[in-house]
């Protein structure tokens, strides 16, 4: 049986960092408000199923590891692969960064 380990938003602040990401950066690549993105880290409300997946699809994390179950953060194949990439965005400066962010804008996330 699953079991929880870790709350949402302890969660949430982990993938943020292991992503080099701010929570401003996730919210514009999510659609999700600032204000929404501050009620998660601070524990005042979960995202519903919608939100958890596109969250979880920017930061490059099962959203079942997401929400605290005890499940691999990602898969084992793309595990190496996402970390480099979330490496090397983070390193990127700003132009670079807005580029990319403009280029996947309208990359559909399947959950």
């Amino acid at each position: 049986m699953l079991e929880v380990k870790e709350e949402f938003r302890q969660r949430l602040e982990k993938a943020l960092a292991d992503a080099g990401m701010r929570p401003s950066e996730l919210a514009e690549r999510t659609g999700i408000s600032q204000s929404t993105i501050s009620q998660y880290r601070s524990g005042y409300s979960k995202p519903k199923s919608d939100r958890l997946q596109k969250i979880a699809g920017v930061l490059g994390v099962d959203p079942a590891w997401l929400m605290g179950l005890d499940v691999q953060k990602t898969s084992y194949e793309d595990s190496g692969r996402l970390a480099e990439l979330m490496k090397r965005y983070a390193a990127a400066d700003d132009l670079t960064k807005a580029m990319i962010d403009k280029l996947l804008k309208d990359v559909k996330i399947d959950g």
